[in-house]
């Protein structure tokens, strides 16, 4: 413990730029979470020191594990954005073009790493609440690169449509685009239609809510998830990220057909 004390005050004294080691009370807050957001890049499971380390030794090397990230989020952040595709949704536009860009630009990784910054309001499907700092964001940006991975695998014009049809309003909406498009998918594997017919008829949904309460929620899901390892091809990253969304899909069917409202889901 006397170890930690010790390098919060160093990074006190570094802070201050050698003047004092007294800070405010938020700042003195700020640094010590710092120290054990370091710590914990490297603190094992099971709540235990790693064997013949030392706190410092610890601590240094969590450091040393936030710049990597960084580096790991801004290769990805660079490498995303080349080919990046909003497709006309302002929040993701927002989020990804606009805000991403001015965390790399603010990220304090010395005296703040356990702050992300940015209020990430573009909903993506992996549940990131537990997360801080680089560790979200790098998991964020990686749920991204998932989303544009899968919507690239369709025509442009066809992921528009099908985002339109969903709502035309669409693109003030916060919501997900894949989970969108990946109703759409699994309504038309259902009915046994071309992946390209975006629009159903009445008759479809019909059809659809028929089959829907045959099969009952647990049989659904079962049948949406084989039908989302032909959608995912050969990226198994890709379908344990979809995968997710499965439950709420079948949820939602499920609760659409019983009051005839599968229309407004795709």
């Amino acid at each position: 413990m006397d170890e930690l004390y010790s390098i919060i005050s160093e990074l006190t004294e570094r802070y201050t730029g050698g003047d004092s080691t007294s800070v405010p009370y938020e700042i003195a807050e700020q640094l010590t979470e710092a120290v054990c957001y370091c710590i914990d890049q490297v603190w094992n499971h099971d709540g235990l020191v790693p064997e013949n380390q030392e706190v410092r030794g610890i601590y240094e090397a969590g450091c040393q594990s936030v710049l990597h990230k960084v580096e790991e989020a801004q290769q990805l952040y660079s490498e995303m954005m080349k080919d990046f595709d909003a497709y006309g949704n302002r929040t993701l536009r927002e989020t990804i073009a606009d805000g991403m860009a001015k965390f790399f630009l603010y990220y304090d990784a010395d005296y703040c790493p356990q702050d992300h910054i940015l209020t990430l309001d573009y909903p993506v499907l992996l549940p990131l609440e537990e997360l801080r700092g680089i560790d979200r964001i790098l998991a964020y940006l990686n749920c991204i690169r998932l989303e544009q991975s899968f919507m690239k695998l369709f025509p442009r014009d066809y992921v528009l449509k099908v985002l339109r049809n969903y709502n035309r309003s669409y693109t003030i909406l916060i919501v997900n685009l894949p989970g969108i498009l990946l109703r759409k998918l699994l309504a038309n594997l259902l009915l046994e239609l071309p992946l390209w017919k975006t629009e159903l008829e009445q008759r479809h949904y019909e059809n659809l809510a028929r089959l829907i309460q045959r099969q009952g929620r647990d049989n659904l899901e079962l049948t949406l998830f084989r039908q989302l390892q032909s959608l995912a091809g050969r990226s198994p990253e890709m379908f344990q990220y979809l995968k997710r969304e499965l439950a709420d899909v079948a949820a939602e069917f499920v609760n659409g057909a019983k009051h005839d409202c599968l229309e407004r889901m795709v």
